[in-house]
């Protein structure tokens, strides 16, 4: 359970109308331009981590959808990390790296669409690290910003979206890869979408419909003379969470 810092004058709270507090990853929608089919719709996949009891080659315990999507992997690729309490994937040496792989031979089509979404706490992930097959996103941001207080001192409690729009048939296995911005990143949830279809993706503007004015973090801040208890922008017309 993470501590939260009460704030002696005042606590300032941004959400949208449909935030949930669950803290968890999106589930598709075909109505979501982020995805547009829903989740365990014929001729897609999906994978879905959530606590890890590895480092090495954890399967998703979530759940998953497609051919031999269950024996999907997530990696710690510096062999420096270890597991917390929490099942968290954790390094405090160094940048935390991951690789995540999944098979996608139940996709059939011409254009390819993969999400990824990732969970993580303490120091922020660096979105420019993420890469599938060795390509960066077509687009990718945060989702969800927190910033919490822990054992620790403040920390980010994010979650992050990256989407990529392949103009060709799906390979039969992708592998993403992404890295902290430096170490004591702690990675909390995982999860993966694709589909397949002959009609080509129109890939979204952004990957959330609330703006983030660079301000707001410093402003709760003054506010709660450092103390904040959470900060959380997510796109209004996501409710689709898990529990």
């Amino acid at each position: 359970m993470r501590a939260v810092l009460p704030c002696a004058v005042a606590v300032l709270v941004l959400a949208s109308a449909a935030s949930q507090s669950s803290g968890a990853l999106i589930v598709p929608t075909a109505g979501d331009e982020r995805f547009g089919w829903d989740e365990g719709f014929s001729g897609s996949v999906f994978a879905s981590w959530d606590v890890f009891s590895t480092t090495t080659n954890a399967t998703p315990e979530l759940g998953s959808f497609g051919t031999d999507v269950d024996t999907s992997t997530v990696t710690e690729t510096t062999g420096m990390a270890f597991l917390t309490g929490g099942g968290n994937i954790y390094n405090a040496s160094v940048a935390t790296t991951l690789s995540v792989v999944v098979p996608t031979t139940s996709l059939s089509g011409t254009n390819t669409r993969f999400v990824a979404q990732v969970g993580t706490f303490g120091s922020v992930l660096d979105i420019s690290s993420l890469l599938l097959n060795g390509q960066s996103a077509s687009i990718a941001g945060l989702t969800e910003e927190m910033l919490v207080s822990s054992g620790f001192g403040a920390a980010f409690d994010n979650e992050y979206m990256a989407i990529w729009d392949i103009g060709s048939a799906p390979e039969s296995e992708y592998t993403l890869t992404f890295s902290g911005a430096g170490p004591h990143m702690s990675l909390e949830a995982v999860r993966i979408d694709a589909f397949a279809s002959d009609t080509a993706f129109v890939t979204p503007a952004s990957v959330t419909a609330v703006p983030e004015p660079a301000s707001i973090g410093s402003m709760l801040a003054l506010t709660c003379g450092g103390g904040i208890r959470w900060l959380r922008r997510r796109k209004s017309s996501i409710d689709a969470k898990r529990s």
